[in-house]
C-alpha cells in the first residue's frame, strides 16, 4: 500500500506473495488479481522454488479499516475472496 502507492481497496485485491519456505515463495493464484503464469515463471528463473496457491484462503482473510487524518473519513474493505464485512461505526 505505501510502497505502491496503492489505496486500501486496491491493496486488498493485489496477488500476494509470501516468503514461506527455504529457497523458496508462495505466491497467490486464485481471487480477482492473480499472479498470472508468465510472472510465477520469471520468479522460477530468478532461481526461486515457487508454490502457487490456487485455494481459498491462500494467505490470510483481511477485513481493514484505514482513517484519512485530512478528512477523516474512513475507508473500510473485506476479503473479496472469503466471507465477511468490514465497518466503520461512528466516532471520531
Amino acid at each position: 500500500m505505501i510502497d505502491d502507492g496503492m489505496s486500501l481497496p486496491e491493496a486488498l485485491v493485489a496477488p500476494r506473495v509470501f516468503m514461506g519456505f527455504e529457497g523458496g515463495v508462495e505466491m497467490e493464484t486464485s481471487g480477482p488479481h492473480p499472479w498470472t503464469e508468465a510472472e510465477i515463471e520469471s520468479v522460477r528463473r530468478l532461481g526461486f522454488e515457487v508454490r502457487a496457491l490456487g485455494s481459498l484462503p491462500a494467505f490470510a482473510l483481511v477485513q481493514a479499516l484505514w482513517r484519512n487524518p485530512e478528512t477523516g473519513t474512513w475507508t473500510a474493505v473485506s476479503e473479496p475472496d472469503g466471507e465477511g464485512a468490514a465497518a466503520a461505526v461512528g466516532g471520531r
